[in-house]
């Protein structure tokens, strides 16, 4: 969906033979809501510097990442950060459509790693257990991609695992995840649906 034209698309979703699983780390977005503010206002501060050159752009996704670079010196390192991390994002979201419209499940899977590699080191709202958990899986042949999902500093990662190999995962999972932080580990798995739909 365009947020700004408010157009969208149904993607006709099939991960066949992956499942989707949901991983929570039980460690609540203690810090979510108040770090969530300071994107705004740190990407806010990033759009002003490219517009003070480039009026043109309303929105900080549209900017290339070719130019976000050549703005460097005017930027904060932190700024440049997330300037960096929405339009490489933006980018990311287009091309993860296109490849799961074409089954290329291992590439959008790559996708999510690349994601989540962004969201912990460049966006910085990632956390320790996050990290863990998607390190986790970078190994095993069976999963082909994860990352966290939501507002992060907690809640869930969400990866692509066979479906021969779900249950094997989640006990390994919960196992390597109570040695790390002595912490339990709850698991939840996803089927996609067709949306909402009005039944007659």
């Amino acid at each position: 969906m365009s947020c700004e034209s408010k157009k969208y698309q149904f993607i006709d979703a099939n991960f066949s033979p992956y499942k989707i699983v949901l991983l929570n780390s039980n460690l609540s977005h203690n810090l979510a809501s108040s770090e969530y503010n300071t994107r705004v206002i740190e990407c806010e501060q990033a759009l002003s510097v490219v517009q003070n050159q480039y009026p043109e752009y309303s929105f900080l996704a549209d900017v290339p990442e070719s130019l976000i670079r050549s703005l460097k010196g005017k930027m904060s390192g932190k700024i440049y950060q997330r300037a960096l991390y929405v339009t490489r994002e933006n980018k990311r979201t287009l091309k993860a459509t296109e490849l799961i419209q074409k089954g290329s499940i291992q590439d959008f899977g790559n996708l999510m790693y690349q994601t989540h590699q962004e969201l912990s080191k460049n966006y910085e709202v990632s956390c320790a257990e996050l990290d863990f958990l998607v390190d986790l899986t970078k190994d095993i042949d069976q999963v082909v991609g994860s990352r966290m999902m939501g507002g992060g500093f907690g809640g869930c990662t969400i990866s692509l695992v066979n479906e021969n190999f779900v249950n094997t995962f989640l006990a390994l999972a919960k196992e390597k995840y109570k040695k790390k932080f002595g912490a339990e580990l709850n698991s939840i798995l996803v089927e996609i649906s067709n949306g909402v739909e009005v039944f007659k």
